[in-house]
C-alpha cells in the first residue's frame, strides 16, 4: 500500500515580493519503505521534510503540488489539514531535538501524552508504557522524571524516537537524525529507526547530507540542488552511476571521506 505520495511539491514565500524555494519534488513510499533526501546545505531538504508534516516556518508556505497520505489527498497549502494527521499518520524527528520537546514537561509525561491524547490510552497505562518505551530506546526509568535540558543530544533524540514508537505513525520523517552524535550513539539511533520500520511497517523519509548514512538505511534516494529535485532512484544505482553533476560531486565527496579515492 502506498502510504505517502508527493507530486510536484512547490514551497516558497507567497506574495509579490516572495520567491520559490523548492520546486518539483516527487516522492512515493510504500508501507515499510524508506527514501532519503540529500543535497548540499540550502538545497531544500529540511523545507521539503517540514512541508510533508505541515510544519513550515513562517512566512514559508506550500505554494502548490499534491500530497496523499494513506491514499487520501490532503491540501498541502492548508496547515489545518495536517492537525489531525500529525502523530498517527506522520511524525517528524527534528535535527534539533531540544526544540521539539516541551522544556517544562518531564520526558515521561511527554511520551505518555502521545499515548493518551492520540491513541486513547488511559493515563495510568500510558505512564507505565512510557517507561517501557524509554527502556526500548536504551534509557532507564529514571529518565522519565527528567526534563529535556537534563539530557544529552543523543538522549533527546531517543526520547523523540520513543514518542514515535508510542504513536506508530504511518510515516516517520527524520531530519538529520545523526547530526552531532558520536559514532556509537549514531549507530544506536539508526538501529532504532530501522527497528520502527521493520517492526511497525512505518515508512521513512530520512533527510541527511551524509550519503554513508543514507546508503545503510534507505531504499531510494532523492537528490535536491538549488531547490530542485535533480535525481531520484534506487540508492545503489544513484550512488554507483550518478547522472547529475551535483550527485556526482556528492558521491566523490563521500568516497574521499571514506579514503577510497575519487
Amino acid at each position: 500500500m502506498t502510504v505517502l505520495r508527493v507530486s510536484d511539491l512547490t514551497v516558497g514565500i507567497p506574495g509579490p515580493d516572495g520567491r520559490v524555494l523548492v520546486e518539483g519534488v516527487e516522492l512515493s513510499l510504500e508501507a515499510g519503505g524508506a527514501v532519503g533526501l540529500t543535497g548540499a546545505s540550502g538545497a531544500g531538504k529540511t523545507l521539503t521534510a517540514c512541508a510533508l508534516c505541515g510544519l513550515l516556518p513562517d512566512p514559508v508556505r506550500v505554494l502548490g503540488g499534491r500530497l496523499e497520505i494513506g491514499g487520501e489527498g490532503i491540501d498541502p497549502t492548508d496547515r489545518r489539514a495536517f492537525r489531525r494527521r500529525r502523530g498517527r499518520d506522520v511524525f517528524m524527528v527534528f535535527q534539533s531535538p531540544a526544540g521539539a520537546l516541551d522544556p517544562i514537561s518531564r520526558v515521561g509525561e511527554q511520551i505518555a501524552e502521545a499515548l493518551w491524547a492520540v491513541r486513547g490510552w488511559a493515563r495510568s497505562e500510558a505512564r507505565r508504557e512510557a517507561v517501557r518505551l524509554l527502556g526500548s530506546v536504551g534509557l532507564d526509568r529514571d529518565h522519565a522524571d527528567r526534563f529535556p535540558h537534563q539530557l544529552s543530544g543523543g538522549q533527546r533524540q531517543r526520547v523523540l524516537l520513543a514518542i514515535a514508537l508510542a504513536l506508530r505513525p504511518r510515516v516517520l520523517v527524520a531530519d538529520e537524525p545523526t547530526s552531532g552524535l558520536d559514532q556509537t550513539t549514531r549507530d544506536q539511533v539508526l538501529a532504532l529507526i530501522s527497528e520502527l520500520r521493520e517492526l511497525e511497517g512505518t515508512a521513512l523519509v530520512v533527510v541527511s547530507h551524509d550519503l554513508r548514512v543514507l546508503a545503510g538505511i534507505v531504499d531510494d534516494l532523492v537528490v535536491l540542488h538549488g531547490g530542485w529535485q535533480v535525481e531520484a532512484g534506487p540508492v545503489g544505482g544513484v550512488l554507483e552511476r550518478p547522472r547529475h553533476p551535483h550527485t556526482a560531486e556528492l558521491v566523490r565527496a563521500m568516497r574521499l571521506l571514506e579514503g577510497i579515492g575519487p
